[in-house]
């Protein structure tokens, strides 16, 4: 993948929302087959979000595009100082109806994309309630395809009613048999998992998301699963 720096420098996002169409205008994107899907205004630079349409699939992109619209660099950016990635903004909040459940009452809300099947994400769901007073935790269940398992296990978890489900990823992350093992994936089950599933993927795109656990705060910026503790001190 792709990668360039940006030096330490504020990014100031205008109040003016930029016009997809207008990028379509450019001969890099103008072709039939590329869609430009969101524009936000970095101040220093253009983020795009937007996908090449090929075989029936959507293959998504981000592009960072300078302010006179010459240059396009694809990949990630990232802040050199702080190495943190140059992100587009996302209101988690418009997405929250997705989540397979919602678990805790606290305060903070926090996003968690988890594999029922991982075994690091198995540390960070049996964590949870250690932070359920501090934090509100909004789940989306995402199996990774190298875990053989992990789509039945989600399948098992979304069939049950939405206030079992946080208990079913417990037990699954227990290793306790839960019953995933003698699922029976019905049409109107697969139909309905691939609901949430394929909402969930979908959002995983937009917010770059490379693997499990992942972990966002409301407007889409990664957070540190492994020290929670420490960022909800602050």
């Amino acid at each position: 993948m792709k990668r360039f720096f940006l030096a330490a420098i504020p990014l100031i996002a205008t109040a003016t929302t930029p016009d997809p169409a207008e990028f379509k205008k450019l001969p890099l994107f103008s072709q039939p087959s590329i869609s430009i899907n969101r524009v936000y205004d970095a101040g220093e630079l253009y983020i795009l979000r937007g996908a090449v349409h090929e075989d029936g699939q959507d293959n998504l992109f981000s592009a960072y595009v300078t302010k006179d619209k010459s240059i396009a660099v694809f990949g990630e950016a990232f802040f050199t100082k702080t190495m943190q990635p140059l992100r587009m903004p996302i209101t988690m909040a418009n997405h929250e109806k997705e989540a397979a459940f919602v678990y805790g009452s606290g305060p903070v809300k926090l996003y968690l994309f988890t594999d029922p099947e991982c075994p690091f994400c198995k540390k960070m769901e049996l964590s949870m309630p250690k932070f359920a007073n501090k934090a509100t935790f909004f789940v989306y269940l995402f199996p990774l395809s190298h875990h053989p398992n992990a789509k039945k296990m989600s399948q098992w978890i979304l069939s049950l009613p939405p206030e079992k489900r946080v208990q079913g990823l417990m037990d699954v992350a227990a290793d306790k048999h839960g019953g995933w093992q003698e699922l029976k994936i019905t049409p109107d089950l697969e139909k309905q998992s691939r609901v949430h599933l394929d909402a969930a993927r979908k959002l995983a795109d937009e917010l770059g998301l490379d693997g499990t656990p992942a972990l966002y705060d409301k407007e889409g910026r990664p957070i540190n699963w492994t020290t929670l503790e420490e960022y909800l001190k602050h």
